[in-house]
């Protein structure tokens, strides 16, 4: 799953370059210091804006169910700020043009392993849908 890799490299990042060891003892300080290495990170073109707010949100989760199941007495991080984005880091989306498009339907596209990614992107493409949906969709769905 991405969101536990995201998770485990968070908490290796406060062991490796901040000393933290334990769920328990990171505090309020920790955290702004984390968030700080990532504005930094973002600052020198190594992550995106939304990457780093991903990485806060996921922070963020973790304390909410450890205080939540009573593992920790507080949530250190229900206060920490997200990193401000500009409109252009929101949009996440790509539009293509109708010449895009007509490369992609009239490209002649092999199946491979049973796969076919021309019917895969035209649903994509007519749906809307994001490829994680399309990708987990049932037939039940």
């Amino acid at each position: 799953n991405g969101e536990v890799s995201m998770i485990r490299s968070i908490f290796r990042a406060l062991e490796n370059d901040f000393g933290v060891t334990s769920l328990c003892t990171i505090n309020v300080h920790n955290l702004y210091t984390y968030r700080d290495y990532l504005m930094k990170r973002v600052s020198d073109g190594e992550l995106k804006p939304i990457s780093a707010n991903n990485h806060l949100k996921a922070m963020k989760k973790v304390f909410r169910w450890g205080k939540k199941r009573e593992y920790l007495l507080s949530d250190p991080s229900k206060d920490l700020e997200m990193i401000e984005l500009r409109e252009s880091d929101r949009a996440r989306s790509v539009v293509l043009s109708d010449e895009d498009i007509r490369k992609i339907v009239t490209a002649n596209c092999e199946i491979r392993s049973g796969f076919d990614i021309k019917s895969f992107f035209l649903v994509l493409y007519s749906t809307g849908m994001r490829m994680g949906e399309l990708l987990h969709l049932e037939w039940s769905d």
